[in-house]
């Protein structure tokens, strides 16, 4: 049975399907982190008797893990939002402040470190 390959664009996220006349549609979705290697993950299929079927719907649960990519910190002071960290020679070696601490906090959960600059 011929098979089809698609690719579709819905808002700014990139979208695939492979489909056969006689089974269920596979969806797929690719994207890259920073550049790096591309990901292609399926997220769902579709058939006539069960419908679309998308295990994580959320796109942002889906992409959680950045895949220890580094990316790069340039702080500016804000009160306590914000409070940038020097070394001797007057290198940026730490950001604290409520935005230090959600960044350290997302580094864990998201798998990705900073480098402060």
């Amino acid at each position: 049975m011929p098979e089809l390959h698609f690719i579709q664009r819905l808002d700014t996220k990139l979208y695939g399907y492979n489909m056969s006349f006689h089974s269920a549609v596979s969806i797929t979705e690719r994207y890259a982190v920073k550049g790096g290697e591309p990901v292609v993950r399926r997220v769902g299929y579709w058939n006539p008797h069960q419908r679309l079927r998308v295990a994580e719907p959320n796109i942002w649960r889906r992409r959680a893990d950045l895949s220890g990519v580094t990316l790069v910190n340039s702080a500016i002071d804000y009160g306590v939002l914000s409070i940038s960290v020097f070394d001797a020679e007057g290198r940026l070696i730490d950001v604290t402040g409520i935005f230090g601490d959600y960044l350290k906090e997302l580094q864990l959960i998201m798998n990705f470190t900073v480098e402060n600059r």
